[in-house]
């Protein structure tokens, strides 16, 4: 997986492209999300629209990163899940938890 930053005045948009599953993309997501916190960035999207797969270790590391940037104060929120994704995240229940948008301005208007 690649993860592309980018940043909008006090907003964090993360671009992922692959795949978010066990391993090395769950580990990098994980530490990427640590460094914005670290840096004191707490208003993250995530951009699923470029993951055309994840697993339940995937899944894991979105709910692990949603807890730590809202102990941050911050909020972590999505934006455009992959029909694939967005399987994957209704049947496991964890669209719930998150905040979704398919514009990019809204989300970044919503913080």
């Amino acid at each position: 997986m690649k993860i592309q930053e980018r940043s909008d005045g006090k907003v964090t948009v993360l671009d992922l492209k692959g795949a978010l599953s066990l391993g090395e993309s769950e580990d990098l997501f994980r530490e990427t999300i640590s460094g914005l916190l670290t840096r004191g960035r707490s208003a993250i999207v995530v951009n699923l629209e470029k993951v055309e797969f994840i697993d339940s270790s995937g899944v894991g590391v979105l709910i692990k990163c949603l807890t730590s940037v809202t102990r941050a104060g911050g909020n972590l929120k999505g934006l455009r899940p992959s029909p694939a994704v967005l399987k994957i995240l209704k049947v496991t229940g964890v669209h719930a938890l998150f905040e979704f948008f398919d514009e990019e301005a809204k989300a970044i208007a919503s913080f």
